[in-house]
């Protein structure tokens, strides 16, 4: 790492720690649409064989090796076909809310940086020289590990009309090492990079492969080299997938939760858990599947969202704030002063054009807020809301060209 590298790397206050992806888009505006982008949106469509649907999610890994061949196929395709260098985005879950709390005031300086796995330089399709440039291009410190196996993950954005579909092929972004790996590592700059940030944030989806899950628990455990208590760390559930009981990351997140999980064997992990500080976030539908999950009932009746949240609270070791969004309607916190219920300011239909974003943008305004020592959960909540607000008029997960923060300000 060279010295002007370790400069800006300390001056960071927000880091997130996920699966880095370029995300291609490419557009349908309608039938008539006769470009090759169109036609492929609308040739991808009606394939019914890959299931590849408007509003859908797809994930280019699973079990049946023709159909993962496809879709890892119709990323590239879709890769191949973006006609213009505005439309390849730096994406990913967790990148998404960094990149957003960096548009929410944090960018000058650079106070936002980016953890994960991506391709070498080399790589012929040039996936990762696309994601560094739009991630720089949102004043967010890339400190990416390279990958010699894999080239960087990517996820085809199909949008047609308003509806869009994704794809997504996580490739080196599966390759995250060990997290002792990179804190044995002086001149890494990912060890510079946990070392100084104030905050640390990841969406569940970290958690899939090894090294991610690796690294979330070793963070938080009073076990591991690198856990301190003055930084606050935060976790997204993100997706009811992660809480099947079959799947292995339902175990990560009661470690995390609840101090201990018992594995398929009836062997039992102890973890410290996220403490008082934590935070955990998620939106109506993922804190449903994960109560579903827990077998949480109130005599034989399902919790309401902010029964949830007050039982995650209350039966998690360290008492972390949990943090849930229920769309249109208030957000949902509980934490050590109780229940608080924040309203989400009504705006007209006709300026939402696509949603898919808005989870990913209120964390960003929310960890923004709490970047600039703001103590106040409502207060955080209202900048979560409002950056949502702004990413869900537009087309996938970008943000508007005046710096966010100032503007939040103004409507205050």
């Amino acid at each position: 790492m060279t010295v002007e590298e370790k400069t800006v790397v300390q001056e960071l206050k927000l880091l997130g720690m996920g699966n880095p992806l370029v995300d291609a888009m490419i557009y349908s505006q309608d039938e008539n649409d006769g470009s090759e982008e169109a036609v492929f949106v609308r040739e991808t469509f009606a394939n019914k064989a890959l299931g590849v649907v408007p509003g859908g999610i797809m994930l280019a890994e699973n079990d049946d090796a023709k159909i993962d061949a496809q879709l890892k196929q119709v990323v590239v395709d879709a890769f191949s076909k973006v006609s213009k260098d505005e439309h390849f985005v730096a994406g990913g879950a967790t990148q998404n809310s960094i990149r957003v709390a960096s548009w929410m005031g944090l960018s000058s300086p650079k106070y936002t940086g980016a953890v994960g796995k991506n391709g070498k330089d080399g790589e012929p399709c040039k996936r990762r020289i696309q994601m560094e440039k739009a991630c720089t291009a949102d004043g967010v410190v890339a400190c990416y590990q390279e990958s010699d196996k894999n080239q960087t993950g990517c996820c085809a954005v199909l949008v047609g009309g308003i509806e869009r579909s994704l794809v997504t092929s996580l490739e080196a972004a599966n390759d995250f090492p060990m997290l002792d790996t990179i804190m044995n590592d002086e001149k890494n700059s990912a060890k510079q990079a946990i070392e100084e940030a104030n905050i640390i944030y990841s969406a569940g989806f970290f958690m899939t492969h090894p090294g991610g899950a690796d690294a979330i628990l070793k963070l938080t455990d009073t076990d591991g080299a690198v856990r301190t208590d003055d930084k606050i760390y935060c976790i997204n559930l993100s997706a009811p997938f992660l809480f099947l009981p079959f799947l292995p990351f339902m175990q990560t997140f009661k470690k995390l939760f609840f101090g201990e999980a018992t594995d398929g064997e009836g062997k039992v992990t102890k973890h410290a858990g996220l403490n008082e500080k934590a935070f955990i976030f998620g939106n109506e539908t993922e804190a449903a599947e994960f109560a579903k999950a827990m077998e949480w009932k109130n005599e034989d009746k399902d919790l309401t969202v902010a029964e949830i949240a007050k039982k995650l609270h209350e039966e998690s070791v360290g008492k972390p704030t949990v943090v849930f969004t229920q769309g249109a309607d208030s957000t949902v916190v509980y934490g050590k002063d109780g229940l608080v219920e924040v309203q989400v300011k009504k705006m007209e239909k006709d300026l939402i054009k696509d949603t898919n974003g808005a989870g990913d943008a209120f964390v960003g305004g929310f960890l923004a807020a709490l970047a600039k020592n703001e103590t106040n959960v409502a207060v955080c909540c209202d900048a979560g809301h409002y950056a949502a607000s702004q990413v869900i008029q537009r087309s996938g997960a970008t943000v508007p060209t005046t710096q966010g923060w100032d503007e939040y300000v103004k409507q205050q």
